[in-house]
């Protein structure tokens, strides 16, 4: 156009990106089935299998057993292995035992999920959000948790050695014995806004520099 001898150029602005929308695990599919199949199934198994679990040989023996139950109904635990699960809506989903090593769950929801012994190492979870999820005694080793939320987790004894915690967010989380040897990226605010960090196996020099900054810190 031009107006008064001088051309201008009207550019229409463009439509702000819409974030892409959570995947149901209806739509996601393993091996020849739905997640959500999969899931479902899972679920059962561990509804008839985890019932007196007390010791570190009875969670083998329920991990064994539902890989086994899972076989024998055309599933394997080995399906969900390196799984694209980015932006997976997962909240409230009991994932008991589920083995998703090096799965990508990027932006993935998986808020007040049941977590419990899943073995997600080397998983790349950045972004994801885990609030109010259960993740006791979950293997978490060497995992990508960048920017992911934790706030108000359950991670009592969960395996978080040489994760990647750039940016996670552990307000309210409760961090008793939980095993922090060589994470990288981790400060001490992010362990200060814990619920408790108690007996938690943390990085080199981080108990002295937590009792320098918050004496209380490692008591609650």
């Amino acid at each position: 156009m031009v107006l008064f001898g001088v051309e201008l150029c009207l550019s229409q602005a463009s439509p702000a990106q819409e974030a892409p929308r959570l995947r149901t695990p209806a739509e996601i599919w393993v091996e020849g089935t739905s997640l959500d199949q999969f899931l479902e199934i899972h679920s059962a198994g561990i509804k008839a299998l985890a019932v007196e679990v007390k010791t570190a040989a009875d969670h083998a023996r329920v991990a064994d057993a539902l890989n086994e139950f899972l076989e024998e109904r055309g599933l394997s635990l080995r399906f969900l292995k390196e799984a694209d699960l980015s932006r997976a809506d997962l909240k409230d989903e009991d994932l008991r035992y589920l083995n998703l090593k090096e799965a990508t769950l990027r932006g993935a929801v998986l808020d007040g999920s049941d977590l419990r012994h899943a073995d997600l190492k080397e998983a790349d979870l950045e972004g994801a959000s885990l609030r109010h999820a259960d993740l006791r005694h979950a293997n978490l080793k060497e995992a990508n948790l960048s920017g992911a939320s934790l706030r108000e987790a359950d991670l009592r004894k969960a395996n978080l050695e040489e994760a990647q915690l750039e940016n996670a967010d552990f307000e309210g989380c409760d961090l008793r014995g939980v095993d922090l040897h060589e994470a990288s990226n981790l400060t001490l605010k992010q362990l200060i806004r814990a619920k408790t960090i108690q007996g938690a196996i943390l990085p080199e020099g981080y108990r002295i520099r937590l009792q320098q900054v918050d004496p209380g810190a490692l008591e609650r």
